[in-house]
């Protein structure tokens, strides 16, 4: 594996991990008061989506078992603006 591509994939692994924490004891209905909680979720979100972007093709092929196309799409989806994707994502967590 590239050694970027090793970066790439510890962003994505802090960034799940700082989502998951944001998240934790939190409600769906937080979602609705705090506007914070959302941003820094759909931060997280973004940088995973942005570093899974930049992985090479090789490792992608190597990893078949992650869904990249998903996981970069996430990204590509909350950066326009499609947060309610969001909401539906923290209810089925």
């Amino acid at each position: 594996m590239h050694r970027d591509d090793l970066i790439r994939i510890r962003h994505m692994l802090d960034a799940a991990k700082e989502a998951l924490s944001f998240a934790k004891n939190k409600s769906r209905g937080d979602l609705d008061s705090d506007r914070m909680l959302v941003l820094s979720i759909v931060k997280s979100i973004e940088i995973i989506g942005e570093a899974a972007s930049k992985v090479t093709q090789e490792t992608r092929e190597t990893y078949t078992e992650l869904p990249w196309a998903n996981i970069i799409a996430m990204e590509v989806g909350l950066g326009s603006g499609m947060t309610n994707c969001l909401f539906f994502v923290f209810d089925i967590v």
